[in-house]
C-alpha cells in the first residue's frame, strides 16, 4: 500500500472515531444534533485547486440538498485557508453573514482539514482532535487555534479522545 493510501485510509478511520465521540458528546449537551458531516482535506500548496479528498463522516442520508450545503461549506472553508495564508483556522476570516463559517484549521505544514454538519465549535474541534491524533499537529498549534476561535469544545473532545 502506498503512503497516500495509507495516510487517507488513517483519515478516515480516525475522523470517523472522532466524529462518532463528538455527536455523543454534543447530543449530552444539545438536542437536534446532526448525525452527518462531510470533510474536506487538502493542503495549503493546493490553492485554487479542488480539495484531495471530500468524505462524508456518520450516517448517510437521503436529503441531496443537505449534503450539498454541508459540501460547498466544507469546501468553501478550506479554499479561504487556501486563500489566506497567513491564518490557520477558519474563524481568522469567518462572516456568518455571508455564510463563510468556522471549522477549518491549517497545520504549521499546511495540511488543511475542514468539516460541516455540527456546530462551527464541533466541526473544528473534530478537526483539531483526528490532526493531533495522527501526528499531524502540536497541541501547541492546536491550543493557538482553540484561543483563535474560543472554541469551549476541543478539550473535552481531546480529552474523551486521546486514547483511541
Amino acid at each position: 500500500m502506498n503512503l497516500e493510501k495509507y495516510y487517507l485510509t488513517l483519515l478516515f478511520e480516525t475522523v470517523n472515531l472522532v466524529f462518532y465521540r463528538a455527536k455523543i458528546m454534543l447530543s449530552e449537551k444539545y438536542e437536534d444534533i446532526r448525525t452527518t458531516a462531510l470533510l474536506s482535506f487538502t493542503h495549503q500548496s493546493l490553492a485554487g485547486q479542488p480539495p484531495i479528498i471530500v468524505m462524508m463522516l456518520g450516517e448517510t442520508i437521503e436529503d441531496s440538498d443537505k449534503v450539498s450545503s454541508w459540501s460547498v461549506n466544507s469546501r468553501e472553508k478550506a479554499a479561504r485557508l487556501c486563500q489566506n495564508t497567513d491564518h490557520i483556522s477558519a474563524w481568522q476570516s469567518r462572516d456568518f453573514d455571508k455564510k463563510k463559517y468556522g471549522g477549518a484549521v491549517k497545520t504549521s505544514t499546511g495540511e488543511i482539514l475542514s468539516m460541516s454538519g455540527l456546530p462551527e465549535f464541533g466541526d473544528e474541534a473534530c478537526c483539531l482532535v483526528t490532526l493531533l491524533l495522527m501526528d499531524r499537529m502540536e497541541l501547541e498549534e492546536a491550543e493557538r487555534i482553540v484561543e483563535i476561535s474560543g472554541n469551549d469544545l476541543f478539550h473535552e473532545l481531546y480529552d474523551r479522545c486521546k486514547m483511541l
